[in-house]
């Protein structure tokens, strides 16, 4: 799945509201595998890319996790942040 150059509110890209908001995170779950999530904007500057907690199942690509707590396996997981962003998918090439 990707997610690419879309606009929200908070989370352009993926957003866990339910653990941010005042929500139990233990009841709320945004998994993400095998994932692009790149180039994304939001419209109140929180979480570009990503936003709230959300669980790695490894083999994902986060432009930005500025506002994002990412848990889980990332050992193969391409992760940019606000100084370093990955904004270009199409950078990243199977070695």
């Amino acid at each position: 799945m990707a997610v690419y150059s879309n606009t929200a509110q908070q989370g352009g890209g993926a957003a866990n509201l339910g653990s941010v908001l005042g929500g139990s995170a233990d009841h709320v779950q945004v998994v993400l595998n095998n994932t692009i999530v790149a180039g994304n904007t939001a419209s109140t500057g929180n979480g570009p890319d990503a936003y709230g907690r959300l669980t790695s199942a490894d083999y994902n690509l986060i432009g930005n996790d500025k506002d994002a707590i990412i848990i889980g396996s990332t050992a193969h997981c391409l992760i940019g942040n606000i100084v370093s962003p990955i904004d270009d998918p199409s950078r990243c090439v199977a070695r």
